[in-house]
């Protein structure tokens, strides 16, 4: 973990410097598009621990203004120390995000905003290692907030860190973290 923050911190240090270009050319559009693949580590309520990999369109409405659409699987569990666990959630989950953005430019850009979650799977759990799974079915809907640091790279290429916070309507909430890396168009 500590290497991780390392590698992010070296990125996001020295990526602004090395990447960055100047255009003097007026006729260059400014690319209203992006399309990223992410995958990070969930932090569930109940002490479940999980992956989630996800798949983001976002359109730029101006500069100052997006609307994402966000589409993952989350998988998670509470493994004990024996490797056993006794809850699994697996589910798809879709975001609609709306975000405003402080920074955006050629360079780089800064996003935070929210909107409404929806996600459909299964919860399973047991009270012993010995037993089999109940399995319970999972569909529910919330809200969540995000926030987004990206660097582009020769104007098209995007990296990034992202930190969301999603909450359901009945109180079941978990924390997101995790890099992405797409194109921007």
């Amino acid at each position: 973990m500590r290497l991780f923050f390392i590698i992010l911190a070296t990125i996001l240090t020295f990526s602004i410097g090395t990447f960055a270009q100047r255009s003097d050319d007026s006729s260059d559009k400014f690319k209203k598009n992006t399309l990223k693949y992410g995958y990070g580590s969930s932090f569930h309520k109940d002490g479940m621990l999980g992956n989630y990999q996800y798949g983001e369109y976002t359109r730029f409405l101006g500069r100052r203004v997006g609307l994402s659409v966000l589409a993952g699987y989350i998988k998670a569990d509470n493994a004990n120390d024996d490797g056993a666990a006794d809850r699994e959630f697996n589910a798809w989950k879709g975001d609609l995000n709306l975000y405003l953005l402080p920074i955006n430019n050629s360079i780089n850009s800064f996003k935070i905003g929210g909107g409404g979650s929806y996600w459909i799977g299964e919860f399973k759990s047991r009270d012993s290692v010995e037993l089999d799974f109940t399995v319970e079915d999972e569909e529910n809907y919330g809200w969540n907030v995000a926030a987004e640091y990206e660097i582009y790279i020769a104007k098209t290429v995007t990296i990034g860190a992202r930190a969301a916070f999603t909450q359901s309507v009945t109180g079941e909430h978990y924390y997101f973290f995790g890099l992405n890396g797409g194109f921007k168009f």
